[in-house]
């Protein structure tokens, strides 16, 4: 430090004290008490907070209002022009399964081979005799039906 010389250095102290004094004065009660704004939070009766002390019964909330989000999107009839019955209505779960999972045909196709699987065995029977080799694979899955909900309440398990 001596090589820069005693100037440098205390004109390096005087512009940190410069810039440093503004944070340096004194703040009212207020803003000393870290918890100020949380203790004059005026919170609407309406509104639901999450209690971060006492999780279980938060995070209970949390799900149960996640799921009545989910009713109401997806359990509703929405227009819909592609409904298998022709009505042009059907539920928002079965709208967004056929946009978002199912293919042009209404199904859920699998390819075996894209699955990720590593160690399975597609083989089903394998057999030979005298006349014939049989082998039966399973190349790939089409799960028709996915679209066909009539009733969508997550919060009611019937």
């Amino acid at each position: 430090m001596s090589s820069l010389g005693t100037t440098f250095v205390g004109d390096l102290l005087d512009w940190a004290e410069e810039e440093l004094d503004f944070y340096l004065r004194p703040v009212s009660t207020d803003r000393a008490d870290p918890l100020h704004l949380e203790r004059v939070l005026n919170v609407p009766p309406a509104l639901n907070l999450i209690n971060f002390l006492n999780l279980e019964e938060s995070l209970g909330f949390l799900v149960t209002d996640a799921l009545t989000q989910v009713d109401s999107l997806f359990g509703e009839v929405v227009t819909d022009p592609n409904a298998p019955d022709g009505s042009g209505k059907d539920l928002g779960v079965n709208v967004l399964l056929r946009e978002t999972v199912l293919d042009t045909n209404g199904a859920l196709s699998i390819v075996v081979d894209d699955l990720p699987f590593a160690a399975f065995d597609p083989v089903l029977f394998k057999s030979h005799d005298l006349l014939t080799e049989t082998e039966i694979s399973l190349v790939s899955l089409r799960i028709f039906g996915l679209d066909t909900f009539t009733k969508f309440d997550p919060l009611v398990g019937e």
